[in-house]
């Protein structure tokens, strides 16, 4: 249920990025235009999320809506943290094909020259192994 409202949540903030995002960033009420997107699906004593939007480095938008627990009924906090599963796979995928597009990693390289006292039991385990799922690790 909390891995469909993260989705939820990113699609909305990619959603609202897409519309226009040069004049939507620099307007002075785009804060306002995010706050009631999110206002309206987070309400104040509503299982929560939180948000961060930023721009060649620079965050221009950060907040947090709902609750962190009902049970205690705790405010979110943007400094909260998740467990967040599995949903980082992707990221660091994209990261290590970028690095190999700049030539600096090949796929096709052992763990070992990155890990060089990696346990693999004689094993060839490449990047690509660790890509895919298949190295047995």
């Amino acid at each position: 249920m909390q891995k469909a409202n993260y989705l939820k949540s990113l699609l909305i903030a990619i959603t609202v990025l897409s519309l226009n995002s040069q004049s939507i960033i620099y307007s002075q009420n785009f804060e306002l235009k995010i706050d009631s997107l999110l206002q309206e699906k987070y309400q104040p004593n509503a299982p929560g999320a939180t948000f961060l939007i930023s721009k060649n480095g620079t965050i221009v938008y950060k907040k947090a809506f709902g609750l962190s627990n009902l049970e205690l009924n705790l405010p979110m906090h943007t400094e909260n943290v998740f467990e967040i599963s599995s949903m980082t796979k992707q990221f660091t995928a994209v990261s290590i094909l970028m690095l190999m597009e700049k030539g600096k990693l090949n796929l096709d390289e052992e763990i070992t020259k990155f890990i060089p006292d990696y346990p693999t039991n004689g094993h060839k385990i490449t990047v690509h192994h660790l890509l895919t799922h298949t190295s047995g690790i």
